[in-house]
C-alpha cells in the first residue's frame, strides 16, 4: 500500500486583483511555474504573491473538491479566506460535509 501525497491548495493574488486558486503536490515548484508564465491565466495576469495556502492530507479527489469549493466562492469570500485561512476548515465542513485534515500555512511567497 503506497502512502498518498499531501496536497497544497493555494490562492494567488494576481496583478489584476483577482485570486487564482490551484492545487499541487509541490508549492515551491508550482509558484515558480506561475512566475515563469507556464500557466495560461497567470501568464496574462502575473501573480503578485501566494495569498493563502493550505496543506491537505487526504485523497486527491477530496483536494479537488476543496479547490472547486474555493473557486466557486465570491471575491469577497475569497478575500476573507486569505485574511483568515483557518476558516477554510469550517467552510469545508459546512459545504462538503466532510472532516478533513487541512492546515493553513504561514508560507508567503512573493514575486
Amino acid at each position: 500500500m503506497t502512502e498518498q501525497p499531501d496536497y497544497w491548495i493555494y490562492m494567488l493574488e494576481c496583478e489584476n486583483g483577482a485570486f487564482y486558486t490551484g492545487i499541487t503536490t509541490n508549492l515551491d515548484r508550482r509558484w515558480s511555474e506561475h512566475c515563469a508564465g507556464a500557466v495560461k491565466y497567470t501568464r496574462s495576469f502575473r501573480p503578485v504573491r501566494v495569498a493563502a495556502s493550505w496543506k491537505l492530507h487526504g485523497p486527491m479527489g477530496t483536494a479537488l473538491r476543496v479547490e472547486r469549493l474555493i473557486k466557486k466562492q465570491s471575491s469577497t469570500a475569497k478575500l476573507k479566506l486569505t485574511q483568515s485561512p483557518k476558516t477554510l476548515r469550517d467552510l469545508i465542513s459546512r459545504r462538503l460535509d466532510i472532516d478533513i485534515d487541512v492546515k493553513p500555512s504561514r508560507r508567503r511567497l512573493r514575486a
